[in-house]
């Protein structure tokens, strides 16, 4: 199980960017191993596609990565329970600063770091709270220490900073608007181009058996009712002589 976080991915992509950008290291070297950029976050994996520069989701049940639609810094990924999804930051950031709370079913944020510290510390309740940081791989409690100062720590009890230096930086650069936390269902490919409809594929089908249907009548059936009529009328006497009926026949027509 990787024990690496979103925060720690996104700083070594930009990292080994830099190095491929300045002849360091080929693009091979710094993003061909696909483990150093697949991350446990509770209890799913997700993946930052080098390729493609955007996060995916595991989808055990299609066996496939999904597609989250955020790329580097500009959202944070989170899990609940099964559940995973996405929380659009309010500016395009280094995620490290950033932080989701919950409180019941209820989820806040993103805000920056400092900033929830601050409405922790003038909120009387906290133990109902979890905090999920995109330095961390699992969901946080807060914890008071005796001189009244607020940390973060994981399942083992272990403290984990969350705080950030400094403030964050305005960006124009607007992002998507799909920020709520989502559950994946429907699968995705990585790499591989979408298949076309189901519904489609079958209405070709369909149109393709219906031009043989066609065919095949045309080329036994027609032959067979032009001889059936060419009887009927040559016993009734309607056929003029040059289609080998009576001399008469063509009076009839008159």
């Amino acid at each position: 199980m990787s024990i690496k976080s979103q925060a720690e991915v996104e700083s070594q992509y930009q990292q080994r960017q830099a190095e491929v950008q300045s002849g360091q290291l080929s693009p091979e070297q710094a993003f061909g191993n696909m483990d150093d950029w697949i991350i446990q976050l509770g209890q799913r994996k997700a993946l930052l596609h080098p390729g493609v520069r955007k996060w995916m989701w595991f989808d055990r049940l299609h066996n496939e990565w999904v597609l989250t639609g955020f790329g580097v810094g500009e959202a944070i990924l989170l899990s609940i329970g099964s559940v995973a999804g996405v929380k659009k930051l309010r500016q395009r950031d280094d995620v490290a600063g950033w932080c989701v709370y919950r409180q019941g079913q209820e989820l806040f944020g993103p805000l920056w770091s400092g900033e929830m510290i601050d409405r922790f510390k003038s909120q009387p309740e906290l133990k109902n709270i979890l905090v999920w940081s995109p330095r961390a791989t699992d969901w946080l409690t807060v914890v008071y220490d005796p001189q009244g100062e607020i940390y973060f720590a994981d399942k083992t009890g272990k403290q984990v900073s969350i705080t950030a230096i400094g403030k964050p930086v305005p960006v124009t650069a607007s992002l998507p608007d799909n920020a709520t936390l989502i559950k994946f269902s429907a699968p995705a490919r990585m790499l591989e181009p979408p298949h076309p409809p189901t519904v489609k594929k079958k209405s070709n089908r369909n149109l393709i058996i219906a031009i043989v249907v066609i065919v095949v009548l045309l080329c036994f059936c027609f032959p067979a009712m032009v001889a059936i009529v060419y009887f009927v009328a040559k016993t009734a006497g309607f056929l003029p002589t040059w289609l080998g009926g009576s001399a008469w026949a063509p009076l009839l027509m008159l």
